[in-house]
């Protein structure tokens, strides 16, 4: 998802909380078809929302290698931001790992005072408090490992005090909600079967008509061309 601060509007609900919404955002999607055509199409919208423009370009993910790699390659200026929430469900999903679901008190225990130290901007206490942990523990050392390679290696992107300051975005939930109306709630119907060109086709137009471009967008398609029609070759059929 693509957009600027001017298609971000806030509004208060009739209880007096704080309602955030998106607007005239663009969308972007690729199954099955390899990082590169993402890429291109994702910069593109960038594009096509100012990013040439833009005095500063924020870069929210989940902290997939490949993406900060990519942020690395395409746009070396932006300002790489960890998702909030994806933080936190590591955090979570260590402590489950540790001692069970069903130990909620333990678990929560545990991963309050960390989630309270990264809210701070404080991911290296973080990290060390981890890896005590880990060398005090004599058995199922892996999930503390693994979440401590997964916050080192996005340390610089947790500045969360800097950012929330400056009003920056530091949660993808809006993403994560566009994944369920745009695409799961249409293709995974009860029944659904589909091949990769025709479940690619109709996310993207479910993108323009959630981006309300639906009627541009038929304005702007030469259905024969799109669709290899060729009216001489049905002619001669006909005859």
């Amino acid at each position: 998802m693509v957009f600027s601060e001017e298609d971000i509007e806030h509004r208060k609900t009739k209880n007096g909380k704080e309602h955030t919404e998106i607007h005239h955002q663009r969308f972007t999607t690729s199954l099955a078809k390899g990082t590169d055509e993402f890429k291109e199409m994702l910069h593109n919208s960038a594009k096509s929302k100012g990013l040439e423009q833009a005095k500063t370009t924020i870069f929210l993910s989940d902290g997939a290698s490949w993406l900060r790699k990519y942020r690395r390659e395409c746009y070396p200026g932006a300002i790489q931001i960890l998702d909030w929430y994806h933080v936190v469900d590591h955090l979570w999903a260590t402590a489950h790992n540790l001692w069970g679901e069903t130990q909620k008190q333990k678990s929560e225990k545990w991963v309050e005072p960390l989630k309270d130290l990264l809210w701070e901007g404080k991911p290296i206490e973080v990290l060390d408090r981890i890896r005590e942990h880990a060398l005090k523990r004599k058995t199922n050392q892996s999930p503390l490992w693994e979440l401590h390679t997964y916050l080192f290696n996005n340390k610089d992107f947790m500045r969360y005090p800097e950012y929330r300051s400056k009003g920056y975005y530091i949660g993808i939930g809006a993403i994560e909600s566009a994944n369920k109306y745009v695409v799961a709630n249409r293709m995974k119907m009860a029944g659904m079967r589909w091949s990769i060109q025709k479940e690619n086709s109709l996310i993207w137009l479910r993108c323009k008509y959630f981006e309300d471009q639906w009627d541009s967008t038929w304005e702007q398609i030469n259905l024969r061309e799109y669709l290899d029609w060729n009216p001489e070759e049905e002619m001669e059929k006909s005859a």
